[in-house]
């Protein structure tokens, strides 16, 4: 359980993982940051405790993009951007993307890179991860 990011003892001393089970969006060990910071009531045999969830450390929620570009001897410029999430940031994206055809991610795509450059052309998309709902990066 060391590399799961929301556990807690209770009164009691026992070790518990705290997790939404309805959420199939992020990675058991995780909670979304509306659920992290807040109360809950843990329910057990013994009877109920109010429990805080913990707030999870920034590292844990990260979108990290990274370009390769080459500048063309007409003056265009090509390339190949990698993006890498945790936490919330792989959550909202395989939300977005789970039930989308491949068209509806490429318009997806295209948006979001609009708000960046102008003038781009996508070439390919290659989504990696969307339903590995247990690994930490999508």
């Amino acid at each position: 359980m060391d590399s799961y990011h929301s556990t807690l003892r209770s009164k009691a001393g026992k070790r518990y993982l705290i997790f939404d089970p309805t959420d199939e969006y992020t990675p058991l060990g995780d909670l979304r940051s509306e659920l992290q910071d807040t109360y809950a009531m843990l329910i057990t045999d013994a009877g109920g405790e109010l429990i805080h969830t913990a707030l999870q450390p920034p590292e844990n929620n990260i979108l990290v993009r990274e370009g390769m570009f080459k500048l063309n001897a007409d003056g265009s410029l090509s390339g190949e951007v990698v993006e890498k999430r945790t936490g919330d940031h792989a959550l909202y994206e395989r939300y977005a993307l789970k039930e989308a055809n491949q068209q509806q991610r490429l318009q997806r795509v295209e948006r979001v890179l609009g708000h960046s450059l102008q003038g781009f052309t996508l070439t390919s998309l290659d989504i990696r991860e969307l339903d590995a709902r247990d690994k930490s990066w999508c």
